[in-house]
C-alpha cells in the first residue's frame, strides 16, 4: 500500500522488526517523559518494546497487524492493531516522529488497518477508536478513513 513516496511495511523480518524497535522505544521514550512529568508515572520502557517485538501473540496476524512507515527509504512511523475479539480490536503504538507529520503517514496507517479488518474480520470496516490525552478519553467511529 502506497500514498506518494509513504508505504506500510508488514513487521516480519529481522529488519523491520529492528526498525519497529527503535521506534516503539522514540515513542515510548517520549510518553515516558511526559508521564512522569505530568503524572510522577514510570514504566520499564525496555521491557514494553521487549514485548511488542517478541511477543508473537500480541500484534503479529493472524491476530493483529504490525506495520512500520516508510518515507523515502527511511522508517519514519509505526504503529500496531490488536484484536481483542472477534468485533473490537485496539490500536497501539501508532508514532510517526515529527518531521513526517503532515504527510498522510498516519491516514495511510488507519487505512491499512481498516482494510485489514474489513478483510480479515468480516466487519464493516468501522473501527471505533478510544482516544486518550491526558485525562480525556473520548470514543468515536472511524468511517471516512
Amino acid at each position: 500500500m502506497t500514498v506518494a513516496a509513504i508505504e506500510l511495511v508488514a513487521v516480519d523480518d529481522a529488519a523491520t522488526r529492528e526498525a519497529a524497535r527503535y521506534l516503539i522505544a522514540e515513542y515510548l521514550r517520549w510518553i515516558a517523559s511526559a508521564a512522569a512529568a505530568s503524572y510522577g508515572l514510570s514504566f520499564d520502557i525496555d521491557a514494553m518494546v521487549a514485548s511488542d517485538i517478541e511477543d508473537r501473540a500480541k500484534f503479529y496476524p493472524p491476530s493483529g497487524r504490525f506495520y512500520v512507515i516508510r518515507r523515502e527509504d527511511a522508517n519514519v512511523g509505526v504503529g500496531c492493531l490488536k484484536r481483542i475479539t472477534p468485533s473490537v480490536a485496539e490500536i497501539q503504538r501508532m508514532y510517526v516522529q515529527p518531521h513526517a507529520r503532515g504527510v498522510g503517514a498516519g491516514r495511510l496507517l488507519l487505512c491499512g488497518f481498516r482494510k485489514f479488518w474489513r478483510a480479515d474480520s468480516g466487519n464493516s470496516g468501522h473501527l471505533r477508536r478510544w482516544v486518550w490525552s491526558g485525562r480525556i478519553v473520548k470514543s468515536e467511529v472511524l468511517r471516512s478513513v
